[in-house]
């Protein structure tokens, strides 16, 4: 995850942005970040459901939060939450994310209403 004024970029993967949800700002092939005002601790383990696509079963994984801005160092499109790096996620689950991001990408859209707010579980 980039760092302010670090000049450096540490992303592994390019961020969709994603207007349309609520709590979850963006997505790549290597993590999300979701909107809270309450983040977990960085390093904490999390498990999480999301759904990329209507009548498809939820992707179901395991992340670790890489990084935290809370509501006083939330700036312009930084809103205050958390980025969470998937750690365990089934290979069928990697490819389904990585095909949203893809088509997304390209513009093609996965189509109104299809992606659902990503849960800690």
């Amino acid at each position: 995850m980039g760092r302010k004024g670090s000049g450096r970029e540490r992303r592994h993967f390019g961020r969709i942005k994603l207007d349309h949800l609520k709590q979850c700002h963006d997505i790549s092939e290597g993590g999300f970040y979701i909107r809270s005002d309450r983040p977990r601790r960085l390093g904490s383990l999390v498990n999480f459901e999301i759904r990329l696509e209507e009548n498809k079963p939820p992707i179901r994984g395991r992340g670790r939060v890489v990084r935290i801005i809370h509501q006083a160092g939330a700036v312009g499109s930084d809103p205050p939450g958390m980025a969470i790096e998937f750690v365990e996620l089934e290979p069928a689950d990697r490819e389904r994310i990585r095909q949203v991001v893809t088509k997304l990408k390209s513009g093609a859209g996965t189509g109104s209403g299809e992606a659902s707010e990503p849960s800690l579980v």
